[in-house]
């Protein structure tokens, strides 16, 4: 099974943005090369999570088209995403949350603080932050007190942290390159 492209986005910048934090404190001598890293990874994090925002309001509006065609999805999707009901307040944050938090990132002033920049992967990433530590935990559970597995979905925290360190460092090779090819 795939992961979802929104979480490979979420913990792939994250752990990508952490990653050139601490190169940030540990190499001041770097620090203009790693700024420029860290403007990259911010862009592809925009440029993606447009891509994605598009996709999921597309996805909305066609399940929006088809609740009405049996009851129980009726109720769902009325009492998911009627802003009145009881849980409907929360849905709404949780779509454009993610979405004003990298618009932040286009400020210069908030991109360079290392404080601001924890701040938004904090609040970017609460929920999954409280369910990757918790899934780690066995289970209550008389049934499974016996074995502990881990769970598969746990492992695409490692690849989404690949995916995204390896799009960053891609592009920032082809900067390079194009930069000493033509303009050099």
């Amino acid at each position: 099974m795939l992961p979802d492209p929104f979480f490979i986005l979420q913990f792939g910048f994250t752990f990508t943005i952490l990653l050139i934090m601490i190169l940030k404190i540990i190499i001041p001598s770097k620090k203009t090369i790693i700024n420029k890293w860290y403007l990259i990874a911010n862009w592809v994090v925009f440029l993606f999570f447009i891509y994605l925002s598009i996709a999921n309001i597309i996805y909305f509006i066609k399940e929006l088209s088809e609740f009405n065609t049996e009851k129980e999805v009726y109720t769902f999707y009325y009492t998911r995403l009627n802003f009145f009901s009881p849980y409907g307040w929360s849905h709404y944050p949780a779509i454009f949350l993610p979405f004003i938090l990298c618009l932040l990132f286009l400020k210069k002033k908030v991109r360079a603080s290392l404080l601001w920049s924890l701040a938004v992967i904090i609040f970017f990433n609460l929920e999954n932050i409280v369910i990757f530590i918790t899934g780690f935990y066995r289970d209550y559970l008389s049934s499974s007190w016996s074995v502990f597995y881990t769970k598969t979905w746990q492992y695409s925290y490692i690849q989404a942290f690949l995916i995204f360190t390896l799009a960053v460092l891609i592009v920032i090779l082809a900067d390079k390159i194009i930069i000493k090819k033509y303009f050099a």
